[in-house]
């Protein structure tokens, strides 16, 4: 027990500061749990954000494996003849095509080229190519 006013005044500054001490730890805990509700809903966003793209990936693959397989230059021009068309002339790996009743087109191809379907799609609108013939 304090026994004069001096030591009285030391105590109650003693008890203030530790009683701030504690406000303040208190008020350290409440930003923690803060936090921790913050990173807890990151990660399951995080997660979320990761199960979409494997999703997404997932989809990118399957469309990449329905879409029509490459073919090579050769096969096409193959086709083309099969279907009537004649190399007119050729200087390196640029043949001018004719088939009677068609204009004549340019096939700029190497032979061991490979051709995706945009541009086989836009092969078959000028040449009247159709999947079957090749």
């Amino acid at each position: 027990m304090p026994q004069n006013d001096a030591e009285h005044m030391v105590m109650a500054q003693r008890i203030a500061t530790v009683e701030n001490a504690v406000d303040r730890i208190a008020d350290a805990m409440e930003r923690l749990v803060r936090l921790e509700e913050r990173h807890t809903e990151t990660r399951d966003g995080v997660v979320r954000a990761h199960d979409r793209i494997d999703a997404l990936t997932a989809r990118c693959n399957e469309v990449e494996q329905s879409v029509v397989p490459l073919k090579w230059m050769r096969r096409v021009l193959a086709a083309l003849e099969r279907i009537g068309w004649r190399t007119k002339r050729q200087t390196g790996s640029h043949r001018i095509l004719a088939r009677p009743g068609w204009p004549d087109t340019v096939f700029a191809f190497h032979d061991d080229e490979e051709i995706g379907p945009r541009m086989l799609a836009r092969i078959a609108r000028i040449t009247g190519l159709r999947p079957d013939d090749l």
